[in-house]
This record gives structure tokens, C-alpha cells and sequence, in this order.
């Protein structure tokens, strides 16, 4: 759990920094160069390693220790780190929005904490009780619904098509996660020599999976952003993220959970969701800075 919360802090504190680096070039003179002086920068690498590095490092253990279902949840505290530090760095107070969204995430994440949705590597073995057919198949249904919400998306106008490409890249982002325990689960024995075909055959899957996911997430709501206000396009792509590792604790690794774990489950989730509402437009003009891009509440193209 601690892992999966430092996963978010890493994620959030790479953000401030590329953001304070950014802060401090003029709008006119973000070109073509642009890029190349971000990459001179110490303390912009410094932000995106933490980001890239330290995050993933932190997840994947998480990961490896607790599971699929705990950590996107746990992980979202993440905002916390960026509503308090964008504080110093934006010279603006909180917003009793953004405090209340602070303590509902806080809430959300103790109730995910004692629902006991635990998924340890140790316990798990993909060659098992078929496992493995169940990962294809939900991944599949994933898939599927991915399909269907960038169909809708790529039909609808306006806010509506920004809103259901979130929910697509959300989806993607929900089967990444889920291929993550794969992954971790085959790699040592892959590099080690001492994996069978098929444990080989599921670290490749597992590769491709997680880059394809990865890329399509991060285009879509790239997409997202040019129809729908960005402080509501980083919540609705929670949505997605923070029910499918429920789905997938249950139908996936046939878990079970506790009584207390239908009170606590619904209870974090929406708490967590509903803090993205109030806590995402920090995110998302973090995000669009990292970007080089302005993005607020007017920036809403029109198809």
C-alpha cells in the first residue's frame, strides 16, 4: 500500500517539477525548440525521471506485493501531492473544493485499505486453475467495451465525444493494469532461462499489451482534451480505472472479500472518484503544461 501511495507521490512531484521548469518560459517562446530546452533542463529531467522511473519502479512493486484491485486506487492520492505542491509553485491557496476533495481522497483510501483486496504475487500462478484463460477473456470483454466507447466517441459532438473518448482511454488503461501482474510474474523467469513456452508466450503478450495500452491512453486523452474541459476529462477517466480492478479481484483471480469489503469497496471508490471532480483541474493543467499546452475550462474545440 505504501508502494502504490509513493507510485502517485513520484507521478505527482515529476509533474510539479517539469511544470516549474516550464512556468518559466514565456508562451512566445514554446516552438520548435521547445522540447530540446526542456531536455537541457536538470531539474526537468529530474521531474520526468520521477515520473517515469521512480513511478513504475514504485507500481510494479506494488504491484508484485498487493495486487491489481488496491493499486490505481491507492495510487490516485497522487492528486493530493499535486494539489498541495502546485500551491508554493502557482502561489494560489487551496480552494475549499480542493480541501474537500483532499479529505474525501483520504477517506477513499481508507476504506480501500481495510477492504482487503490483497492480490500478492507470491500467492498467485498464471499456469493455474485458469488463470490465464480468464485474463484473455476479460481482457477480451475489455476490449470489446473499449471498442464500443471509442465507436460512440468518434460518433458523438462536442463535450459528449471529449467525455466518451475519457471513458475509452480509462478502459485502456484498466486492461494495462491488468497485465501488469503477468508481466512482473514472468520476467524473472524469462531473463533467468528457466521459462516454459508458455510463460515466455505471456511475457511477450504481456509486453505488447502494456505498450499498445500505454500509447492509446495517452493519445485519447490528448483527443479527449480538444472536445471536453480538462478538469472534467481527468475524473471521468477514473471511472474506468478504479472499477475495472474491482471486476477484475473478483471475476478475474476469484477472490473473495470479507463482509466489511461491500461497505468499505463502493464507499472508497466513489470517494476516490468524487475527489478526481474536485481535484482534477489541478491535474489536468498540470498535465497540459508538462505539454506545453494551455488547457482550462474554454479550451473546448468544436468538431
Amino acid at each position: 500500500m505504501l508502494f502504490a501511495v509513493l507510485s502517485g507521490a513520484c507521478d505527482a512531484s515529476g509533474a510539479i517539477l517539469q511544470k516549474r521548469v516550464i512556468n518559466k518560459i514565456p508562451i512566445e517562446e514554446r516552438d520548435d525548440r521547445f522540447m530540446r530546452r526542456l531536455l537541457r533542463s536538470p531539474i526537468w529531467l529530474l521531474g520526468l525521471s520521477m515520473s517515469l522511473v521512480l513511478g513504475t519502479v514504485c507500481v510494479l512493486t506494488a504491484q508484485n506485493m498487493i495486487g491489481p484491485a488496491l493499486v490505481p486506487g491507492l495510487s490516485a492520492s497522487g492528486l493530493i501531492f499535486l494539489a498541495v505542491g502546485s500551491v508554493k509553485l502557482i502561489d494560489e491557496k487551496l480552494k475549499p473544493s480542493e480541501a474537500a476533495g483532499i479529505a474525501l481522497m483520504v477517506i477513499g483510501i481508507f476504506c480501500l485499505g481495510y477492504s482487503n483486496l490483497s492480490i500478492p504475487g507470491d500467492s498467485v500462478d498464471l499456469l493455474a486453475d485458469n488463470l490465464i484463460i480468464r485474463i484473455a477473456v476479460f481482457s477480451l470483454g475489455l476490449g470489446l467495451c473499449w471498442l464500443l466507447a471509442f465507436a460512440l466517441a468518434r460518433s458523438a459532438f462536442h463535450e459528449a465525444r471529449g467525455f466518451l473518448m475519457a471513458v475509452s482511454a480509462g478502459i485502456s488503461l484498466g486492461i494495462m493494469n491488468l497485465w501488469l501482474l503477468p508481466l512482473i510474474l514472468t520476467i524473472g523467469l524469462v531473463f533467468s532461462g528457466v521459462a516454459l513456452a508458455i510463460q515466455s508466450v505471456i511475457f511477450v503478450a504481456a509486453c505488447i499489451i502494456l505498450v499498445v495500452t500505454d500509447i492509446v491512453a495517452i493519445r485519447q486523452v490528448q483527443e479527449a482534451y480538444k472536445f471536453a474541459p480538462a478538469s472534467k476529462v481527468q475524473p471521468i477517466l477514473q471511472i474506468p480505472i478504479q472499477i475495472t480492478p474491482i471486476l477484475i479481484f473478483f471475476f478475474v483471480y476469484k477472490r473473495s472479500a470479507s463482509g466489511l469489503a461491500g461497505f468499505f469497496i463502493p464507499i472508497g471508490v466513489l470517494m476516490i472518484i468524487l475527489s478526481g471532480f474536485l481535484l482534477g483541474k489541478r491535474k489536468a493543467d498540470l498535465e497540459a503544461s508538462a505539454l506545453g499546452e494551455n488547457i482550462s475550462h474554454s479550451d473546448v474545440l468544436i468538431p
